[in-house]
């Protein structure tokens, strides 16, 4: 963790999470999104940012653990030419031995995403916001008239009543019980929603 001083001297977020309970610190802009988007992948069940300091170079390497589909990840984001091959290989390889898998994700490939990213943290603000609320019903609700029409814009299934029941539609987004096209555009009335496939 870094101090309050060298945070406003950075390029420094804070964010609170569904999949991580704490609040989150992120050294840049790319990572928050990172976050975002393991929030969106509802393969991922937790993530922890920055969970150990990773020194595979003259630098820090920004990392983080995750759980996705049962399966222990460590993840580092990076330019493609930071880590070489070998050094790769050999980070594989130790964390294959603790039971855990080794990725790289690059900075460019998260900001191919940034839309998805942006559009998901609206989401995960919003439940963070409605922790509380009780959805249970709507999502029912919601589900079956998903189930019915097999495809709708956001404003068909919602109305004008986007409170309790928007919160209701971002929590079956969230555990992937119903989908959205939340890659080419900001979320908005006419996003699709569909039953996962």
């Amino acid at each position: 963790m870094i101090s309050i001083r060298a945070a406003r001297a950075r390029d420094v977020y804070w964010q609170r999470f569904v999949k991580y309970p704490g609040l989150a610190m992120f050294q840049s802009r790319v990572e928050l999104l990172h976050a975002a988007l393991l929030e969106g992948d509802a393969a991922v069940t937790s993530f922890v940012p920055h969970p150990f300091r990773l020194r595979a170079c003259a630098r820090d390497i920004p990392g983080c653990y995750l759980i996705r589909d049962g399966r222990r990840v460590v993840r580092v984001i990076t330019a493609p030419d930071v880590l070489s091959e070998p050094l790769r290989q050999s980070l594989r390889e130790f964390f294959a031995s603790h039971r855990m898998r080794f990725e790289v994700v690059t900075e460019a490939s998260i900001l191919a995403r940034e839309t998805q990213a942006q559009n998901w943290l609206y989401i995960v603000r919003r439940l963070v916001e409605n922790a509380d609320l009780d959805t249970h019903a709507r999502e029912a609700t919601l589900l079956r008239r998903l189930r019915a029409r097999r495809r709708m814009t956001l404003a068909a299934l919602l109305g004008e009543r986007a409170g309790p029941d928007e919160i209701a539609l971002f929590r079956l987004l969230h555990r992937g019980a119903a989908r959205a096209r939340l890659e080419a555009q900001p979320l908005h009335d006419g996003t699709l929603l569909s039953l996962p496939e």
